[in-house]
């Protein structure tokens, strides 16, 4: 995974913007954030949807996400999936994190913070946060909306130097755990993992079966007359069969080819 290819969102740079619940009417993005950032962290490196932070917050608090002590994940989930088309499910289960991962959805952690034997890796307290990736070495990749730069590194604070011997740091702000230690921290939330993918999203597949998808694609646009070559291709460019788009219209190939030549013999009949 690319250094940079992946935007962070940092909670305490909007200690300016209101995040009020009933209990805690002066709460900002900094004290109380964690759960915005890391949806927004999702929205914007998993589509091209932009947003500033103030009109991000207000639309979060207009899902009615915001409750008394933190972000109900489950409703900003669903409403993310409602207005920008993910998919969206849960899980406690490494395994079917890594298999999410691994097929390029991204996710957000749940972690509740210090208990006995475990003094709380990202926060020792309630705290969300968005995992990226995974590596070849099974350590996954994560994006803490909380994160300093001396937060995994200062030997010298007794909590960083636990956290350091938990996590590494690795280059920039990308941090990386292993399942043992990720398990450990959500243990006490369920769920651990909110998981997000889209419709049109990589789901793993290798440059050779791309190149094997596009090669086909191109023997079966050069078998049409050349009269129906431009129509078919400009229907595969523009998202309109099954699973090219969000917002597709369903239809396969086979149907795309089909209704190109319905086309053409009733234009020759003159019934259009």
């Amino acid at each position: 995974i690319g250094l940079m290819s992946y935007l962070h969102t940092f909670q305490w740079k909007f200690g300016h913007i209101k995040y009020p619940s009933g209990s805690n009417p002066k709460a900002t993005v900094s004290t109380s954030g964690c759960g915005p950032c890391s949806a927004l962290m999702i929205l914007e490196n998993m589509t091209d949807k932009r947003y500033n932070m103030r009109d991000w917050i207000n639309w979060v608090i207009g899902t009615g996400a915001r409750v008394n002590g933190g972000t109900g994940m489950a409703t900003l989930s669903k409403a993310m999936a409602k207005k920008f088309g993910f998919t969206v499910s849960t899980t406690s289960d490494e395994n079917v994190l890594k298999n999410h991962l691994k097929q390029g959805g991204m996710a957000i952690g749940n972690c509740g913070g210090s208990y006995s034997g475990w003094r709380g890796l990202f926060s020792t307290a309630g705290h969300f946060f968005t995992i990226i990736g995974i590596t070849d070495d099974h350590y996954f990749i994560v994006l803490d909306p909380n994160w300093t730069q001396n937060k995994f590194t200062n030997a010298g604070n007794s909590l960083s130097k636990w956290r350091k011997q938990h996590a590494i740091q690795g280059e920039g702000t990308h941090v990386y755990v292993n399942a043992t230690n990720l398990n450990a921290d959500t243990k006490t939330r369920t769920p651990s993992y909110y998981l997000f993918s889209l419709p049109n999203q990589n789901h793993g597949n290798t440059p050779e079966t791309e190149e094997e998808e596009m090669e086909k694609v191109y023997h079966w646009t050069m078998e049409l007359p050349d009269w129906a070559r431009p129509a078919v291709q400009w229907a595969l460019d523009h998202g309109i069969c099954k699973g090219a788009a969000a917002d597709d219209l369903d239809l396969t190939e086979t149907q795309v080819k089909t209704l190109v030549f319905m086309y053409r013999d009733n234009e020759r009949k003159g019934t259009l």
